[in-house]
């Protein structure tokens, strides 16, 4: 019977330090993930500084205590779309998507990296994966930018699609307004492309590219007065601009 007990006594006192080890490991594996979550904070701080070597550093380490951690594969293709080395980019914005697709961040970046690259079906993939997400908070940009990728390659229908999408959840986004203007002035709807224009007045400064179209589109529409005020205001606001420059050759 004293025999019984004292195998009893050490199967608990095994149990114990099995729990205690297995509690051990799951609070080292916290804390390792916590601190590799760190690292990527601090790189991403030091990417917005524009101290690239230490960034990388950062980053670096991060994928060495956690190397599925999802943040760190979207900062590190950050880091590699910035320095040019647009493989490495690919790979691990598309790690990053593959380890969470939860992330709309890192879908919509990985959007926007194929996007750069013509990959307008693929970047559309992406970047509509992160719209869909219930708590993608900023989908009006999203669906910008998908514009604007679509705009790249000449899909104007698209284009269009998807800039009055950003405005139905934000009616003064600038880009959109200038897009959606320009848009209207490619198809000859010269009307529509000035009431756009007038929008975007109300919800932003003018640039050197948004008073150049004016200009064209006012000249379209034999605006003459109107035609004088745009193009002194490009001349003051932006002299040496290449809108500016163009003012030099007649218009069509």
């Amino acid at each position: 019977m004293g025999d019984m007990n004292k195998v009893g006594w050490i199967f608990l006192i095994v149990a114990l330090i099995t729990g205690c080890a297995t509690k051990a490991g799951k609070e080292a594996e916290e804390q390792r993930k916590k601190a590799a979550q760190t690292q990527v904070e601090l790189g991403i701080g030091y990417m917005n500084k524009g101290d690239m070597d230490v960034a990388k550093s950062n980053l670096d380490r991060a994928l060495e205590l956690d190397p599925d951690l999802a943040s760190a594969h979207n900062a590190i293709a950050i880091y590699y779309e910035h320095r040019g080395e647009n493989d490495r980019a690919a790979s691990h914005y598309k790690k990053a998507a593959r380890l969470n697709p939860e992330d709309g961040a890192a879908l919509n970046n990985y959007g926007a990296f194929l996007c750069k690259k013509g990959r307008f079906a693929d970047a559309e993939e992406y970047i509509l994966k992160a719209i869909a997400l219930p708590d993608y908070d900023t989908p009006e940009y999203a669906y910008e930018n998908l514009g604007i990728c679509a705009a790249s390659v000449d899909k104007l229908d698209k284009a269009e699609q998807y800039f009055r999408k950003a405005l139905e959840i934000n009616n003064r986004l600038p880009m959109s307004l200038l897009q959606m203007a320009n848009i209207n002035f490619q198809r000859r709807q010269y009307m529509s492309a000035r009431a756009y224009l007038q929008r975007f007045e109300s919800a932003a400064k003018h640039s050197a590219e948004s008073l150049w179209l004016a200009v064209q589109v006012e000249q379209k529409l034999n605006a003459k007065d109107r035609v004088g005020q745009y193009s002194e205001q490009l001349k003051a606001e932006f002299p040496g601009s290449e809108q500016a420059k163009r003012l030099m050759t007649p218009l069509n």
